[in-house]
């Protein structure tokens, strides 16, 4: 936080935001001077540039050309042209001799012809970003006169929030657009939702004069004061929905993180190809076998001069050309060059695959799941050499931007890529929607008296016919005929021979499988599920009319604001949320779109409840924190009311957290009749809720009918305190023969003196004492809400790729580790993980949240806040403890449907039970480790789930099942604990793995590498996430790093890892029938904002995925990987002949013979005939075996134990390939 008067004062505010055309002017501008800045400060550092410094650095491995090599041949060519002078004599004229000369002037051109193509690659290598950065700018600057955005070539403001997409409101050419913040400037005129992050410092449009202008930071969390914030009432209370504030921003969020890119280009780690060229030829070659080379010939000649002088040359001769002779295969002659041309003609090969795709390509990428379990083999693509030249041409001369093909070689990196690192979830590995996984409902077996019967079907579940085997349901004739058709309500006699004479309740699950090809579509697994159709029709409608009813957008996206930014004013709360489209389920069940036309909406209402006051917190913490270390969620509900257009008939259709949700039932629908809501009933529904909210996302519906007219038709808030459970309408004590709340004596207390008549579409459920007509006040707006039916819950989950599946199981087969980095919790994520088929045991995964919170974000924030003015002098206040930064321990706010975040209080260390616990349950040890409890979880939750469809719990054995079942009801009272054991349970700890990033060194250092081995991190932020690259990348791997190319946070990440792919996340949508944009990128009119802010996000990039599949990426690897090893064999082959080349010369002299090649000979041979073969052997074909062996780790130190000469030996003899050129030799 700071003051910003003078910036403020140079910010000028449009009132309709700014144009198009003024932002994207904007943008470039800052890119122009932001690059400009950059080349400057490389200019200024001294008189050469960074690049020149360290162009012939040693210690250079990227660089195929030293310093050292280069004293090498000048010495060379020095003493071959003192030879040449000391014999040019006629008396000592030879071919030899004269040859000294053309030898000197052939190894000094090339030495200059090396040094000039190493000098150029560099400068292409450390302007690469800042090339890549201009070209970039250039399109932009092309799209201002041209484009023609509008609102509808943006995402729409209701859209769900995803993790992988940055959003924020922006006024942009006079509407509110979600626009993405990537193209955010200064000056804009954006929309602060409450709870939101703030993009970029930036200032509030309307200020109070006295306290002027007051400035927010890049990751603020924006925090408003809530109506009767600070008021303590015991009843409900109306609130107005939060609603945004403009702000302007002052600088351009984009900028930064183009900094970043252009000042890290150069840090990613030197390629394992490079090492290995830079140890063989600077170390073994230039270090070791040169000088033994040289040492060796001297000895020998001059032994030879001294004692056999008749039998060999002069002086010079015999101490200068033979050394020279010998050495010159060992020389980098041509080496540099041909090591440049091969690189880049292998970068261009690689991406030439993505040209070279076959049209039916996606066959072979649909999963397919073989019948004796083995994965399905990628297929060969051989790219031909006219498809890669004019990419090699741009590669050459630097005009490639569309990749990084020197700072982040795609072929080095893929060729030998050790871990496959996915930081993004949504979008990318799974569908952005998540779909109905589990729905629960109560039915009721029953057993009624031969004379009694069944209560007429009047109410809507009933009236709603029967489901068709067509593409709809059927309406039944009822259900469309007015009031006078309406059948009358038999009345119950007062013996109570209509009632039950024995029941039986029964929780029902039924699981839904998800079609892998399609986002929404769903499907039973019980084949006999239209068994349940008298349950599930209530259910389907409510959706209909709830859920997927797009006139509740723009209100319920303000419910979800004011809900989440009340959860903030509470530490122990957690805004949660979770509706999203379940018209699938409708369709599935018989409804049609037309279902909804016999129905308007008048009215919508949201409620939600505050935590217990401090004397019953603890109390109902521990009711719902039992078996779990998360955050409470604020128990919420959102309800419409609609009027049925033949009858005139109100309904109120709900949906909320499960808790809340069952407050407000007193009975539940049983598919045919209605049943009280009884405690062990409310019991095994919270059971489910509590458990499956900890991997899914979890809605409870109810429903009843409004008998009196509601006058009010505006939207309204309602606040509950804390300590409002006598607020609700208790559900009586069931018994036999007792009045039921659906009985006609007991909606007023007296008896009905004639048949009561209502609508086909109640359920029965009337209390007239709910509402009275014309009432507007909260209390009776909140009994209007009270007294209704359980219909069921619906459990959501986000599905795995198929695509995606396959590919992890691609690069397993490939030897390539595959790791999710996610910012879910340990228990979500390892439910993901298992989706995905990664090992998600109770040792395959580290949580990366600092164990602690940090004291000193702490006192940093509690210091700005004693330095804010007093509240009553804002306009708005800013929650200074809730004002950390996302990495500070702050409750940040889940995208697509707020998920369960972990708590950060950890200062309690034991469970004390206040009464005695069950025999079976052990206490829970204080040192117990967080990775144990989430073990433990998941544990509880698979077995929980592996008992199948909770199919029947027998009243027989409730009070054995209530018991047993360790849950939140069963504790009466304990101390919150977030680091002990769920319900008390204490399991040995199985797994000594470190928790926090700055714990992940010092456990490999002094325990073991298991770290770099665990296939998932959890509670991953950018930053943690980014060091963790640094650590694997420290201890040998290579790092390919695929995320999101819509979220501006990844930069960080890309940068750091060797090579990152950005790929385009599917977008999420409110409801399958609403489109997420109308414009993506239409040739005609330019690209959308969408496809520019994916560009402006890639440029760290070296691969970017727009429509391609992700399996796209095996062929790159297969690719690379087996130009690698083309390479390898080149090199090696090239390698192998010039050593021969050299012992020829040695042998010759040390067996007393003449030498076998003369200097040019040598020179002819090394330069032209041997590189031509060895060149040769990069043409071979790909072979699908290269996918079956390991690439090994990216090691930069030396073996110092493995003895040099041995290493060297070895190198020369490798797989017994060199033993054929002995024979040559000898």
């Amino acid at each position: 936080m700071s003051y910003a008067k003078e910036e403020a004062a140079e910010t000028k505010v449009t009132p309709n935001g700014l144009s198009t055309r003024e932002a994207l002017t904007c943008l470039s501008s800052e890119i122009r001077l932001e690059l400009r800045r950059f080349e400057l400060k490389q200019t200024g550092q001294g008189f050469f540039e960074p690049w020149q410094r360290q162009l012939f650095s040693y210690n250079n491995a990227d660089g195929p050309l030293h310093w050292s090599s280069i004293l090498v041949l000048l010495v060379e060519v020095v003493l071959l042209l003192v030879a040449y002078t000391l014999t040019d004599d006629e008396e000592f004229y030879t071919p030899r001799h004269t040859g000294a000369l053309v030898e000197a002037c052939v190894i000094f051109l090339l030495l200059i012809l090396n040094m000039y193509m190493v000098g150029w690659d560099s400068k292409l290598a450390y302007y690469e970003m800042v090339t890549r950065a201009k070209d970039m700018l250039q399109q932009l600057e092309g799209l201002i006169e041209e484009s023609c955005w509008n609102e509808s070539s943006y995402l729409g403001r209701n859209t769900p929030l995803s993790p992988c997409i940055t959003l924020q409101w922006t006024y942009r050419d006079g509407a509110l657009v979600n626009m993405p913040q990537t193209l955010l400037v200064k000056g804009d005129l954006i929309a602060m939702r409450p709870g939101y992050i703030v993009p970029a410092r930036c200032r509030p449009v309307q200020v109070d004069t006295k306290v002027g202008v007051y400035a927010m930071n890049a990751g603020d969390q924006y925090m408003p004061i809530m109506d009767g914030a600070e008021s303590v009432f015991c009843g409900p209370q109306v609130r107005a929905p939060l609603g945004t504030r403009d702000f302007v921003v002052l600088e351009t969020p984009y900028i930064p993180y183009l900094r970043l890119a252009l000042e890290e280009s150069h840090n990613r780690p030197c390629s394992k190809l490079n090492k290995a060229r830079h140890k063989v030829y600077t170390h073994y070659v230039e270090k070791i076998l040169l000088p033994f080379i040289l040492v060796m010939m001297t000895v020998a000649n001059a032994l030879r001069f001294i004692y056999l002088p008749q039998t060999v040359g002069k002086w010079p001769e015999m101490f200068i050309l033979l050394q020279m002779d010998a050495v010159i295969p060992l020389l980098p002659l041509v080496f540099p060059i041909m090591w440049l041309l091969m690189n880049n003609y292998g970068v261009a090969t690689v991406l030439a695959v993505l040209n070279c795709l076959p049209a039916d390509f996606s066959q072979y990428s649909a999963y397919d799941s073989l019948s004796d379990g083995t994965v399905a083999e990628v297929p060969v693509i051989n790219v031909t050499r006219k498809a890669a030249w004019d990419i090699f041409m741009n590669v050459l001369h630097g005009r490639c931007t569309s990749t990084l093909p020197r700072t982040a070689s795609v072929l080095h990196a893929l060729g030998s890529v050790t871990a496959f690192c996915c930081i993004d979830k949504k979008g990318i590995l799974s569908w952005p929607n998540p779909t109905a996984e589990k729905i629960l409902f109560l039915t009721e077996d029953e057993d009624r008296a031969p004379d009694a019967e069944t209560p007429d079907s009047g109410s809507v579940m009933a009236s709603m016919g029967n489901v068709s085997e067509g593409n709809g349901i059927r309406l039944g004739e009822d259900f469309l005929e007015l009031k006078d058709k309406l059948s009358p309500l038999k009345p119950i006699i007062a013996d109570g021979s209509g009632l039950r004479s024995s029941s039986k309740t029964s929780v029902v699950v039924l699981d839904l499988s998800h079609d892998s090809m399609t986002p929404f579509s769903i499907e039973f697994d019980d084949p006999m599920w239209k068994r349940h159709i008298g349950s599930l029709k209530p259910l389907g409608l409510n959706v209909l009319l709830n859920t997927c009813n797009q006139k509740t957008l723009d209100f319920y996206t303000h419910v979800t604001d004011h809900v989440y930014k009340a959860s903030l004013n509470d530490k122990d709360a957690i805004g949660v949320v979770n509706r999203r489209c379940l018209c699938e389920m409708p369709k599935l069940i018989g409804f049609a779109d037309c279902a909804m036309d016999i129905f308007y909406m008048e009215q919508q209402l949201a409620m939600y409840r505050n935590l217990p006051s401090t004397q019953k917190r603890e109390k109902y913490l521990h009711h719902v924190q039992s078996f779990i270390k998360f955050k409470t969620p604020l128990p919420n509900m959102f309800s419409v009311i609609v009027r049925e257009k033949n009858s005139g008939m109100q309904q109120l259709l709900s949906q909320g957290t499960a808790d809340l949700v069952l407050d407000c039932c007193n009975e539940f629908w049983t598919g045919e009749d209605l049943a009280p809501l009884r405690p062990d009933n409310r019991k095994k529904i919270l059971d489910f809720y509590h458990r499956s909210s900890l991997t899914a996302y979890c809605t409870a519906f109810a429903y009843r009918p409004l008998t009196h007219p509601i006058s009010s038709n505006e939207n309204m808030i309602i606040e509950l305190p804390g300590d409002c459970t006598e607020m609700f309408p208790q559900p009586p004590t069931p018994s036999f023969g007792s009045k039921k709340s659906w009985d006609t004596d007991s909606f007023d207390d007296r008896r009905l003196s004639q048949a009561r008549y209502f609508s086909e579409d109640s359920l029965l459920s009337v209390m007239e004492k709910a509402n009275s007509v014309g009432a507007l006040d909260a209390a009776n707006e909140f009994q209007a809400q009270c007294n209704q039916i359980f219909i069921g819950l619906v459990s959501m989950q986000y599905q795995a790729k198929t695509e995606i599946i396959e590919l992890i199981e691609q690069l397993e087969c490939a030897c390539i580790r595959f790791v999710h980095f996610s910012e879910e919790s340990e228990l979500r994520s390892r439910v993901f993980s298992e989706k995905l088929g990664l090992e998600a045991g109770w040792n395959c995964h580290i949580s990366l949240l600092n164990k602690n919170t940090s004291e000193q974000n702490l006192q940093e924030a509690a210091d700005k806040e004693t330095a804010l003015h007093s509240q009553h002098s804002l306009p708005y206040r800013l929650d200074m403890m809730e004002l950390m930064r996302p990495n500070g321990g702050r409750k940040s706010r889940c995208s697509s449907a707020p998920d369960i975040v972990s708590l950060v209080d950890t200062t309690s260390q034991q469970v004390t039970f206040l009464e005695k616990p069950n025999i079976n349950v052990l206490e829970a040890l204080p040192d117990t480790e967080a990775s144990e409890r989430s073990d433990i979880e998941l544990q509880m939750l698979t077995q929980y789930e592996t008992m199948g469809a909770i199919d029947e719990f027998d009243e027989s054995n409730a009070n054995e099942t209530q018991q047993m079942t360790l849950s939140a009801s069963h504790v009466t009272s304990s101390s919150r604990s977030s680091t002990s054991a769920p319900g008390g349970f204490y399991m040995a700890n199985r797994a000594k793995l470190p928790r926090g990033i700055e714990n992940i060194r010092p456990h490999i250092e002094q325990v073991d590498n298991v770290p770099l081995l665990v296939p998932l991190f959890t509670d991953c932020t950018p930053k943690t996430t980014r060091e963790m690259f640094k650590i694997m990348q420290e201890y040998g791997e290579i790092v390919c790093c695929a995320g999101s190319s819509l979220r501006l946070h990844n930069y960080g990440s890309f940068m750091q890892a060797d090579i990152s792919i950005a790929l385009a996340p599917r977008f999420p949508q409110v409801c399958r029938k609403v489109p997420t944009t109308t414009a993506v990128g239409d040739s005609s009119v330019g690209p959308s904002p969408m496809e520019l802010c994916r560009t402006l996000n890639t440029l760290a990039c070296s691969v970017s995925f727009d429509k391609e599949d992700p399996t796209t990426i095996l062929q790159l690897i297969m690719q690379a990987r087996s130009y690698t090893a083309n390479i390898h064999n080149c090199c090696h082959f090239l390698l192998s002949c010039e050593l021969t080349l050299t012992l020829l010369q040695v042998f010759s002299t040390i067996f007393l013979l003449p030498p076998v090649l003369n200097g040019s000979q040598v020179l002819w041979l090394s330069c032209v005939v041997v590189p031509l073969l060895s060149v040769s052997l990069l043409g071979k074909p790909v072979e699908r075996d290269v996918m079956k062996k390991a690439t090994g780790k990216n090691s930069g130190v030396l073996n110092k134990k493995v003895k040099n000469a041995y290493a060297l030996l070895k190198l020369y003899t490798r797989d017994h390939a060199n033993f054929r050129f002995l024979p040559i030799v000898l």
